[in-house]
């Protein structure tokens, strides 16, 4: 299994605020510079299915997992012998809020999606969470 992840911890942001731009899975494609487009048309909850468009890519089947409302979260995609999840966590800490995004693939043929996929996603993992956090402080002051 290959597995990378990014954590950062800031004071300037609530979980509520993260929480709100992660759940709003419709509008990733505004802050998430990899997406071109995401469709989700049921609740976000555990089971959800939903569609995601990589800028210059086909349309990707996804599934939501593990929702803890406010705390965390994963998505899973499956590809031809493999599959691949993006864990999404927000954890209080004395310091502020600790958000970590891990990304791990595994299956016979995950040595095909590393390259196709998995290690670009792995070396944008902190950039996007830069991404996230600036769409959060948007949100926070009234930007839409």
């Amino acid at each position: 299994m290959l597995h990378e992840n990014y954590s950062i911890t800031i004071s300037d942001l609530g979980k509520s605020q993260i929480w709100k731009v992660w759940t709003e899975v419709n509008s990733w494609a505004i802050w998430d510079q990899e997406l071109e487009a995401t469709h989700l048309d049921q609740p976000f909850a555990s089971g959800a299915h939903f569609k995601l468009k990589p800028k210059g890519g086909p349309w990707i089947r996804a599934e939501l997992c593990d929702v803890t409302p406010g705390r965390c979260f994963g998505v899973l995609v499956r590809f031809p012998g493999a599959r691949m999840r993006m864990d999404h966590n927000l954890e209080a800490s004395p310091k502020g809020v600790t958000v970590t995004q891990g990304l791990s693939l595994e299956g016979p043929l995950a040595f095909i999606w590393r390259r196709l996929v998995f290690a670009k996603l792995a070396a944008g993992l902190a950039q996007q969470t830069e991404q996230l956090l600036h769409r959060s402080r948007q949100l926070q002051s009234g930007v839409l």
